[in-house]
């Protein structure tokens, strides 16, 4: 083949070949520009929502710190129930801090709380005995009515009382009695069907302790006008 026709045919194809690559730096180079644009916007949308959610943190926790200063109730407890822990009439409360008319409470732990034959509950039926801390810094009990005879543990559970203005609520005990001796204070919580104890929420809305990731390490994205060929 002649230097004429080699020369002709470099030529020819090097042309071809700069069309085609022309062609597809101009697809890539447009696909890669709607990419780069994407990931800036993710980076400053990222960002900015990191600042949005640091600015709701601040906000609930200033909301519950307000909320800590006026909330009548329960505030902490030792542990999340309170029991009987042995075959007696007898329960145990946990050390507790509770609020009354603005005024903060702190109670010890206490065990072998009596009841009396006034907490009674019908042969087979259920009962509830509510366990509210007060200005003495101590507990009373009171049973959701003089005569209990509720079908079911929720019934019962439902008609117990609000507590006075100078008490607060800690907790609940249920119990079904027998169908046989039936159930009241001093007797063993032993002998019932059933006994469960329970402490009520908190009054307090739980802080936010998490917060949102950190800025990204990536910087925006860059790119050349072209693809070098």
């Amino acid at each position: 083949m002649s230097y004429q026709i080699r020369k002709g045919l470099k030529q020819g194809f090097s042309g071809w070949w700069n069309w085609i690559w022309q062609a597809f730096n101009s697809i890539v180079s447009s696909d890669l520009e709607n990419l780069k644009d994407t990931v800036n916007v993710l980076v400053t949308d990222h960002a900015t929502f990191r600042g949005v959610c640091s600015d709701i943190k601040t906000c609930l926790n200033a909301l519950v710190s307000e909320e800590e200063d006026k909330s009548d109730g329960l505030l902490y407890a030792a542990s999340v129930i309170f029991a009987n822990t042995t075959a007696s009439e007898a329960f145990d409360v946990p050390a507790v801090t509770y609020r009354i008319d603005a005024v903060d409470y702190k109670v010890s732990s206490t065990a072998s709380n009596a009841l009396t034959a006034s907490h009674a509950v019908g042969s087979g039926l259920w009962g509830a005995i509510s366990v509210k801390g007060n200005t003495s810094d101590g507990y009373t009990t009171a049973v959701v009515a003089a005569s209990q005879s509720y079908a079911t543990e929720a019934s019962a559970i439902a008609l117990i009382p609000a507590a006075a203005a100078s008490e607060a609520l800690i907790g609940y005990i249920t119990v079904q009695a027998s169908i046989v001796t039936g159930w009241s204070g001093g007797m063993p919580f032993a002998s019932a069907e059933q006994a469960n104890f329970y402490m009520v929420d908190s009054v307090l809305p739980a802080s936010v302790t998490s917060s949102p990731p950190s800025d990204l390490s990536a910087s925006t994205v860059t790119l050349a006008t072209t693809m070098e060929s």
